[in-house]
């Protein structure tokens, strides 16, 4: 299982919270961040080498993400 936090954004693109979890893939991460996310604007990062991490995705609740 890999690592990934969530970052919830405000319109302004602003931190205003974030969630942390585990998923089997990107794919599935993604699926999660949206659901999560509630049609707020989010980013998807994946926790990699002890720390540092990679963004893995970014937009809003909608299909065409």
């Amino acid at each position: 299982m890999t690592h990934y936090r969530l970052h919830i954004l405000d319109e302004r693109g602003n931190l205003v919270g974030a969630v942390e979890f585990e998923c089997a893939n990107d794919a599935t991460a993604k699926r999660k961040a949206q659901t999560v996310s509630a049609g707020t604007p989010w980013e998807l990062w994946r926790r990699i080498n002890g720390g540092l991490e990679t963004k893995t995705g970014a937009g809003t609740h909608s299909a065409n993400d």
